[in-house]
Formats: C-alpha cells, sequence, structure tokens
C-alpha cells in the first residue's frame, strides 16, 4: 500500500512539470507550418517540415508516459524493467530507424522516435502489471 501510494506521488509529480507545455503541443500539433514559421519565418526551408514536426509531437507525448510509467515502475522498487524498457526501446529504434533514415530521412527518423517509444511504453505497462501484482502480494 505505501508503496503504490509513494508509486502514484511518483507519477503525479512527473505529470506535474509537463502541464504547461500542453497548450504548445496541442498548437505544434494542430498548426505546424504556423509554429515552424514563426519561429525561422515564412522564406525559410523548415516549414515543408511540418508532417515530421507532428510525428515528433506524438512521439514526445508516447515518450512522456514512457517517463511517467518509469517513474511509477521505480517507486516500486522495479528499476530493472525501467532498465530492460529502455534498453528494448533503444535497439528497436536503431533496428527501425537505420533503413527508414537511409529511405526516409527526417521522417524516418521521427518514425523510428515515435516506434521506440511505443515500444517502452508496451513494455512498460507489462512490467508494471507484474510490479503490481508484486506489490500486492
Amino acid at each position: 500500500m505505501v508503496a503504490s501510494l509513494a508509486a502514484l506521488g511518483s507519477v503525479i509529480a512527473a505529470s506535474s512539470c509537463c502541464l504547461p507545455l500542453l497548450p504548445f503541443l496541442i498548437i505544434t500539433l494542430v498548426w505546424p507550418e504556423r509554429v515552424l514559421a514563426l519561429f525561422y519565418g515564412r522564406f525559410a526551408e523548415y516549414p515543408a517540415f511540418a508532417s515530421e514536426l507532428r510525428i515528433l509531437v506524438v512521439a514526445h507525448g508516447i515518450n512522456y508516459l514512457a517517463v511517467a510509467l518509469s517513474a511509477f515502475v521505480s517507486a516500486l522498487e522495479e528499476s530493472k524493467l525501467v532498465f530492460v524498457a529502455l534498453l528494448i526501446s533503444a535497439l528497436s529504434s536503431v533496428v527501425v530507424g537505420t533503413p527508414l533514415i537511409a529511405r526516409r530521412g527526417v521522417a524516418g527518423a521521427a518514425v523510428a522516435l515515435l516506434v521506440g517509444g511505443f515500444i517502452r511504453v508496451n513494455v512498460l505497462m507489462v512490467s508494471f502489471g507484474r510490479a503490481g501484482s508484486r506489490a500486492r502480494a
């Protein structure tokens, strides 16, 4: 019970630090061309990367969820599971990213980051279930 309360506190603390960024991320997801033009100007080449920026914003959201889950699992004193999830995520990003970057460039790198984050969240969710059942026992 105490471990799960400490874990909940870790998740709340990790979640509260990103709340100020949420409006910016939503605006960037909806209007990436305008955000890029705002920072780099209308005549820069970067507004052409709007779709890549959308993928990166979604990947950031998924990776943020992974960090919150990592904090929760670590609070349950299962840091080895967090390490394994991060290792699997990094290896999958390299395996998926290498051919994608060669073929698609920046878009391939963004997709590789998205895939790695998605895998990390899934591994942590499985770990979370195991760690939670151990904490209750």
